[in-house]
């Protein structure tokens, strides 16, 4: 285990926005159901996806990327969210996520974790922290 500055940690968070940004077409978080599986592997149901600003990176301080704002989508499957993951524009996988509710530490914070198909779905926030 290393231990980290708050520098090299804003630091390394920049490397990981710029390779989510990273590609031609736009980069995608998907909102999945079912057990998140070890990172990298193969996904599970994709419920809904989200298309990233040309710029991911909102801001970066104390150890923490907020993501720059995300456009609403539509969801696709109805279905009970428990994870995210993020492809960048040439479809690399980049990260996977917790997702939890408001009050939750998770990363992607959305106002219900059950969704249903056809309705608009926003992110209440997102962010990766150390």
């Amino acid at each position: 285990m290393i231990d980290l500055s708050n520098l090299a940690k804003e630091s390394s968070l920049a490397g990981i926005g710029e390779l989510i940004n990273k590609g031609t077409a736009p980069s995608v978080l998907m909102i999945m159901a079912g057990t998140k599986p070890a990172a990298g592997g193969a996904g599970t149901q994709v419920l809904a996806e989200f298309l990233l600003p040309a710029n991911i990176i909102g801001s970066i301080t104390a150890g923490a990327m907020v993501f720059s704002a995300v456009d609403q989508t539509q969801v696709q499957i109805s279905g009970t969210v428990s994870w995210g993951r993020i492809v960048n524009g040439d479809g690399e996988w980049v990260v996977d996520l917790d997702v939890g509710e408001e009050g939750s530490n998770a990363s992607i914070i959305m106002a219900d974790l059950v969704i249903y198909q056809g309705a608009l779905l926003s992110l209440v926030s997102a962010r990766l922290q150390y």
